[in-house]
This record gives structure tokens, C-alpha cells and sequence, in this order.
């Protein structure tokens, strides 16, 4: 029996189906899907790691990688992973990323990720890389946490202490609530 709150599972059905929304759609979801997130970066909770032969099963989302100029030979277990950018309910409103070698990443830990570019025309584009890992599993809870804190939302955000202090700051861009951290290329909107 199939048990959806165990991420490996979880995982193993999203990889079955986002291959086919995403060549309906064209944008996967290495790719942020709102062209004013280019760039920007944003934190996520790690929700599932791929091994290499889920990364290697992607077809069209492998091809991105590989576009993205990472080597097939980066592409090892826990080198793709998915992040929860809103929580809760059953809805899956995350974001797939890389994680590039040495950066040690687990299910639960708060990264930072860059967003990347959406491919268009003759551009490949670049998928959304890890830059960072903010806390640990263990002491994302004491940092961070789902805003507002009314559980019975199902579109709340993640907010970690820090992010205030640092200069991050809280944006609106239609569907898409988020803190994001401005770099020059990207401002603060």
C-alpha cells in the first residue's frame, strides 16, 4: 500500500506526472514558473531528494539539467531535490532544484535557492540551484517557521527569523507570496 506522506513515494508519483504537465506546458519545474523570479533568491523546505535513476528517468526535465551545462556525471542520489515554497494541505506548490556537489542536503533542512531562467527561444536557460543550506533539519523549527500561523491555511510561507535583519524582503507577484532576498542583478522586486 502506498503511504503519500513518505517522500519517497511522493516523489516517485510527481516524476510520473510532471513529465507530462511539463511538455504540455513547456516550463518545468527546475525552472522558476513566474519570469519575475529569475534571479531571485528564495528559501524552500526540502520535501524529497531523487536518487540518480529518478534524475536519469526525468526525460525532458534530465534534458534541462544537462542544458543548465551540468554534467550527466554531477548527477548522483540526492543531486535533484524538491522544496516546499507554501505550505499546507495537499496541494504541492514546490520547486525542484540542483544541489550542487558539497553541499549536503536532507529532507526537512531550509536551503536558499537561486532561481534560474526559463528556457525561451534559442536560450537553454538555468534551472534553480541550491546555494546554501540555512538550517538543519533539526533546527529549522527553532529559525523558522509557516506564516501566518493559522494551520488551517493552505497558502502560508516560510519565514525565518534572520530574514528581516539580512534584508530580505516580503513580495507579492500575483499567485506568488514570497520573501526573496535581492541580489543586484534582481533589486528588490
Amino acid at each position: 500500500m502506498l503511504r503519500m506522506n513518505d517522500a519517497r513515494t511522493r516523489w516517485l508519483l510527481l516524476t510520473a506526472v510532471i513529465p507530462l504537465l511539463t511538455s504540455c506546458a513547456s516550463v518545468s519545474r527546475l525552472h522558476p514558473v513566474f519570469r519575475e523570479n529569475t534571479g531571485v533568491v528564495r528559501v524552500t523546505q526540502v520535501t524529497a531528494l531523487a536518487t540518480r535513476q529518478d534524475i536519469l528517468a526525468f526525460g525532458e526535465n534530465y534534458d534541462h539539467l544537462i542544458a543548465s551545462r551540468i554534467q550527466d556525471a554531477d548527477l548522483r542520489d540526492g543531486s535533484v531535490a524538491r522544496g516546499r515554497v507554501y505550505c499546507c494541505g495537499d496541494s504541492d506548490l514546490s520547486i525542484w532544484f540542483y544541489v550542487p556537489h558539497g553541499i549536503d542536503v536532507g529532507v526537512g533542512d531550509i536551503v536558499e535557492v537561486k532561481m534560474g531562467r526559463q528556457p525561451e527561444d534559442h536560450d537553454r536557460g538555468a534551472v534553480n540551484i541550491v546555494t546554501q543550506v540555512r538550517h538543519k533539519r533539526e533546527d529549522a523549527d527553532k529559525h523558522c517557521r509557516w506564516d501566518p500561523p493559522n494551520e488551517r491555511l493552505w497558502m502560508r510561507i516560510l519565514y525565518c527569523d534572520w530574514m528581516a535583519k539580512e534584508g530580505w524582503v516580503e513580495r507579492w507577484g500575483g499567485w506568488d507570496k514570497a520573501w526573496v532576498k535581492p541580489t543586484p542583478t534582481t533589486g528588490t522586486q
